[in-house]
């Protein structure tokens, strides 16, 4: 009985800790935003406070045909370096000219001290048609 015992408290006490640790691992964001840079834009990513490791890769639309300046999507991923509060803006612009009409889109990030990431805000937007871009792309927490 008392073997019994002591055998549920320590599969009671391992799943405790296995669920503990699922949750810490440390967490990454990816923003997809429509980009074409054939026409000389990008988009730009700046940080008010250097939280995230911030990486861009360009993917162009897939078509059927050949097709010049067809455009594609920006993809960033974020990966968090430290726990904080920070403002990350996205930018569209080309970075010789820059203008007060450039798209704009700003998150405000949290992370925490095991690396999660929460999104506390969303402000800005994207020029474009409601059919072609979501007003304020979501990022996605993975």
């Amino acid at each position: 009985m008392k073997r019994a015992f002591i055998t549920i408290t320590m599969i009671i006490g391992i799943t405790v800790m296995i669920t503990a640790c699922k949750g810490s691992k440390p967490q990454t964001a990816k923003i997809k935003l429509p980009s074409n840079p054939t026409t000389g834009y990008e988009w730009q990513a700046e940080q008010d406070k250097e939280l995230f490791e911030i990486n861009s890769e360009y993917v162009e639309k897939e078509t059927d045909e050949e097709a010049v300046g067809v455009g594609g999507t920006q993809i960033f991923t974020l990966k968090p370096k430290e726990k904080g509060l920070t403002k990350i803006t996205f930018t569209y612009s080309q970075p010789w000219e820059p203008s007060e009409d450039d798209d704009r889109l700003s998150y405000e990030l949290k992370v925490t001290d095991s690396k999660q990431i929460k999104v506390m805000s969303v402000t800005g937007g994207v020029s474009g048609t409601i059919d072609e871009v979501p007003e304020l792309p979501e990022m996605e927490i993975e």
